[in-house]
């Protein structure tokens, strides 16, 4: 399963299909970093009430992408979403995905791939698990992981991280 196929899947199933496809046509390095976040998290991700954490990523961000907009306008919607992904950073460090195989079982390693690429490895029909465990990795290290993963490259700089992350740059 792609990407693009789990990030489909999951706003159908949270109901938040006209609402992403009017943002995306506005904002398509949006639809890029959630697309990024959905893979590298996958299918099986949960949160600790055992919902799907990519539908609950998802409707978080388009909450808040709506409030910034209507209170604040367009940059500080675009700020909301992005900071609305990343804050959940730390619940892919929280996920035990464990594929079964007949030569015996393979957990995922968050930091060597995303789970879209762990899960490729296996056949359709393997038997997958996914429990939610608290993270040992700390908030800021899982969100500088994740920011490096999910923002799209030709934002990865210090100016247009600044602005996306509504930090101000202190020059002087």
């Amino acid at each position: 399963m792609n990407d693009k196929k789990i990030l489909v899947d999951a706003i159908k199933a949270a109901g938040l299909l006209a609402q992403a496809k009017v943002v995306w046509v506005v904002h398509p390095l949006l639809e890029e970093m959630a697309c990024k976040f959905a893979g590298y998290a996958g299918p099986y991700a949960v949160t600790q009430a055992g919902k799907s954490l990519v539908q609950q990523c998802l409707k978080d961000a388009f909450i808040k992408y709506k409030k910034a907009m209507d209170e604040e306008g367009d940059t500080a919607a675009v700020r909301a979403f992005a900071q609305s992904l990343i804050s959940y950073s730390v619940e892919i460090f929280s996920q035990r995905l464990v594929v079964e195989t007949p030569k015996g079982d393979h957990g995922w390693m968050q930091f060597v791939c995303g789970a879209d690429e762990f899960l490729a490895k296996f056949p359709d029909d393997a038997k997958v698990t996914c429990t939610w465990e608290a993270s040992r990795i700390s908030n800021e290290i899982a969100s500088a992981f994740m920011m490096i993963k999910i923002i799209p490259s030709e934002m990865l700089d210090n100016d247009s991280l600044a602005e996306l992350l509504g930090e101000h740059k202190v020059v002087g």
